[in-house]
């Protein structure tokens, strides 16, 4: 509830919450968007083109995708996820002035994020120093950070 000057109970104005929430949703995006990027980028040299980016049952890799196609899907998917929240955020002042709106944009931002960068940390480790993308490593432990990052989130 607000009083008529558009201030909370606590104090805080409509948009100074939003526009904190914003601006570190936006910095978390951007944080994870530069990781996403840099990470493959700066072991270039060590990954195979294409790179496995689906493994079966059996944990040994069973797909592959160009390097560069892998690049922009994990970045893309996550920048319309993130970006997404952050627009959602910044247009719906009535959402953030409810603690369960503010929390579902958050463990979206924050579990969204952790997941795609355990996807990625799986798959580089797997490719890494792999001579061709089917004998890239199985996925073993660093699979289970994708799923942590969601519950965490």
């Amino acid at each position: 509830m607000t009083a008529p000057d558009g201030r909370s109970p606590e104090g805080e104005t409509a948009m100074g919450l939003r526009g904190r929430f914003v601006s570190v949703a936006a910095g978390w995006v951007t944080l994870v968007t530069a990781v996403l990027v840099a990470v493959p980028l700066t072991l270039r040299d060590r990954l195979p083109d294409p790179l496995a980016v689906h493994w079966g049952p059996s944990g040994g890799p069973d797909g592959s995708a160009p390097f560069t196609v892998a690049l922009v899907a994990w970045t893309a998917v996550w920048l319309l996820i993130g970006g997404g929240a952050c627009v959602s955020a910044a247009a719906g002042a009535a959402r953030l002035r409810r603690r369960a709106g503010r929390m579902g944009l958050g463990a979206l931002l924050g579990g969204g994020g952790l997941f795609f960068l355990a996807v990625q940390f799986a798959t580089v480790s797997a490719n890494l120093d792999a001579p061709d993308w089917r004998r890239a490593g199985s996925l073993s432990l660093a699979a289970l950070l994708a799923p942590a990052g969601l519950a965490l989130g």
